[in-house]
């Protein structure tokens, strides 16, 4: 966003008269100073000074505009809970978390009274499920916003809880396995089981268990020590983990390494892709030597076609061909069944009207007082 501007580009961009640099230099001291002040401009050392106080060339850190602009936006447009200090301060940080504020704001009036875990909540909001981390820009947002502290009750997320790494229920005879690589998601599926659900996404679901994923090659497969009607070839077993290049290797370990036919978890890889598709994607081709498309055309090939026609097989293509990551805690306890999902959109569109009914009433007291 920074880029190079001469004193004379200064004054272009901001509509003042050129005579500034000739008759009018206190003037334009004072016009410098109130843009280097509002963090728009940074003069560059070394450039030389045309008069004290004012050098040759800046740093445009931010686009001029109207001076006020940013300031009216943020005092009209700011909750009550939030607050503006910091970014009337610094109108050039506001413009960089623009969006992620407006999720902010989106939650505090629309909040989904569903309880999730951290990376599940950083995701919903932001779509990053390390938002929170102390370089994060959720992290960031809320704590320039002064909304870090009490954060876990007003945006409703606890820490992930510690249980056991697998649940099963009492059945005999062929059983469903789903294998998940996020431990917040298998905490959630698990507590969505035990509240007496018996399906995931459509999909009877007998035992759910959280196993690592690919940052740990060695140990992509099921323990002996599992009972022997888990481990049993006739079950049918699911996966799911974060979709990208590593999260597809990790499934054709478990399949290799157990001997097991592990297949994708369609529905739920189905939900991640389409609840992603508002936010802007991590880049995962950092991680490791970028390797040619040949190589994951012949990798990702086997996944691509466990999904069917009406899935969106393309969109997921061209997310693992381009190194992207979708995490899996995009999906999270509103998802996993209709009733759920028609809950959380009646909350939302009930929480909707609240709101227009609370304008419109202001409003009118508005008129009538004019």
């Amino acid at each position: 966003m920074r880029k190079r501007i001469t004193l004379i580009e200064v004054l272009k961009e901001t509509g003042e008269p050129p005579e500034l640099l000739f008759w009018q230099k206190y003037a334009l001291q004072s016009l410098i100073a109130f843009y280097i002040r509002k963090h728009r401009l940074e003069p560059i050392k070394g450039s030389g000074e045309y008069f004290p106080g004012v050098a040759w060339e800046y740093w445009q850190i931010c686009p001029f505009r109207s001076t006020n602009e940013e300031e009216d936006e943020i005092r009209e447009h700011f909750l009550k809970c939030m607050d503006q200090k910091y970014y009337l301060e610094y109108p050039g940080d506001y413009i960089d978390d623009r969006e992620a504020i407006s999720a902010v704001q989106h939650f505090l009036l629309y909040p989904d009274n569903i309880v999730m875990s951290t990376r599940e909540r950083c995701c919903d909001i932001w779509g990053d499920a390390d938002a929170l981390r102390p370089e994060g820009k959720g992290y960031r947002v809320l704590k320039n916003l002064k909304l870090l502290d009490n954060c876990q009750k007003r945006f409703q997320f606890c820490p992930t809880p510690k249980v056991s790494w697998w649940y099963t229920k009492e059945k005999n005879g062929k059983k469903t396995v789903l294998l998940l690589e996020s431990k917040d998601t298998y905490c959630s599926v698990r507590h969505h089981l035990i509240s007496g659900n018996d399906k995931v996404f459509g999909v009877n679901v007998d035992t759910v268990i959280w196993v690592k994923g690919a940052d740990d090659p060695n140990g992509q497969r099921l323990p002996d020590s599992f009972p022997k009607e888990i481990l049993d070839k006739n079950n049918t077993y699911l996966y799911c983990g974060d979709l990208d290049y590593f999260g597809v290797n990790a499934l054709k370990a478990y399949r290799e390494n157990s001997g097991l036919d592990v297949r994708p978890f369609v529905p739920m890889y189905r939900r991640m892709v389409v609840k992603s598709r508002k936010h802007v994607l991590k880049d995962t081709r950092f991680t490791g030597k970028r390797r040619p498309r040949r190589y994951y055309l012949t990798e990702i090939g086997p996944f691509l076609e466990c999904f069917k026609d009406e899935d969106p097989r393309e969109e997921i293509q061209t997310i693992l061909m381009t190194g992207k990551r979708v995490t899996q805690e995009f999906v999270n306890l509103s998802d996993y069944s209709v009733e759920n999902r028609k809950m959380a959109e009646n909350h939302l569109v009930t929480k909707q009207k609240e709101l227009a009914g609370i304008t419109a009433d202001k409003k009118s007291v508005d008129t009538e007082k004019a």
